[in-house]
């Protein structure tokens, strides 16, 4: 039984309903090459076995710090896990993933090196049948970044995503309350929260979390809530940065025209049943888009923008999609 009392990260695992895979992501977290970790379980009202898995842990490794609560959703399992965690740093973890062996001691090396309050690293997606495609293909990048330089490179949503659990985090610059509680789409709506307090980021391109793709996800479901907190949760984002960064005007308004866009795709290709629904989210497509400066847009993106704002007819609208952003 290990009982080791040290610790310098506290790893937040979520979990709801997650039994097939709770194994080997606990198994990957508690057989790393640093020891000084603990692993805060957060049973999210599981009805399958999870809960009982995460108990026989515990009973083995007193490293594992369980907790039981009512189903409140992923971001409220988190904010319980960060009240909960006592380690220097702070790491996210899902349930239904894992990471490599040497992960902690890696990004603690660094963080430690470099006076780091965040260290940002690269991951693969795992896919059913066993396919592992790294994210960003240059696992030899080392990069070294302000904070203006790691939001400006967050908002391009490309080499910096938004996804919280690719981080580690000083866990004093953190607050106890980040993710906003039911609502999906929370890494976005947080992401920008826990970055804007660190000074000093460090991005490395090795792979070390496993992310495993789920084709029923909330990213790839179209539903009234899911896209609007889709929208909110960016805006909510942008509004931060506006606030924080004037001088990234244009990077965020080319991002707030970019998952607008996205959005506007989902909106023409979906039909809800309530009308309702869809002109509320039109309206809010809609006024992001009349946020974006058009001296930013190319002509041809200014034709895509007035066509949302004019609220063409779904068949005209896929059209245009198609032909201009599309291509």
């Amino acid at each position: 039984m290990h009982t080791s009392t040290d610790c310098i990260v506290s790893i937040i695992v979520p979990v709801y309903n997650q039994e097939k895979y709770l194994e080997q992501c606990f198994r990957s977290i508690l057989q790393q090459s640093c020891s000084e970790i603990e692993l805060i379980a957060v049973n999210d009202g599981s009805t399958d076995s999870s809960g009982e898995i995460i108990k026989k842990w515990a009973a083995t490794d007193s490293r594992v710090k369980p907790i039981e609560k009512e189903n409140g959703g992923l971001s409220d399992a988190r904010n319980r896990g960060i009240q909960a965690a006592k380690g220097e740093y702070l790491l996210f973890v899902d349930g239904d993933d894992w990471i490599a062996p040497d992960t902690v001691q890696i990004l603690v090396d660094i963080a430690q090196k470099e006076q780091a309050d965040m260290v940002i690293f690269n991951f693969y997606k795992y896919y059913s049948e066993g396919l592992e495609v790294l994210h960003s293909s240059n696992q030899d990048e080392v990069r070294i970044l302000d904070n203006r330089e790691t939001l400006r490179l967050l908002l391009q949503n490309d080499l910096l995503t938004f996804h919280v659990w690719r981080r580690l985090y000083r866990r004093v610059l953190t607050g106890q309350l980040v993710f906003p509680v039911g609502h999906n789409y929370e890494d976005v709506y947080a992401t920008p929260i826990l970055s804007l307090p660190c000074n000093k980021t460090v991005y490395i391109g090795k792979g070390l979390y496993y992310y495993r793709q789920n084709p029923q996800g909330i990213s790839s479901t179209f539903s009234f809530q899911n896209k609007m907190d889709y929208l909110v949760s960016f805006e909510h984002s942008f509004q931060l940065l506006e606030k924080a960064y004037p001088s990234l005007e244009k990077e965020i308004a080319l991002s707030r025209e970019k998952h607008a866009l996205v959005a506007w795709d989902n909106y023409l290709v979906v039909q809800l049943a309530d009308k309702d629904q869809e002109k509320l989210i039109l309206d809010k497509i809609t006024e992001m888009i009349k946020k974006v400066p058009i001296r930013y847009l190319s002509l041809k993106r200014r034709f895509v923008n007035l066509a949302v704002i004019m609220r063409l007819p779904k068949p005209i609208g896929r059209l245009i999609y198609r032909y201009f952003v599309m291509r």
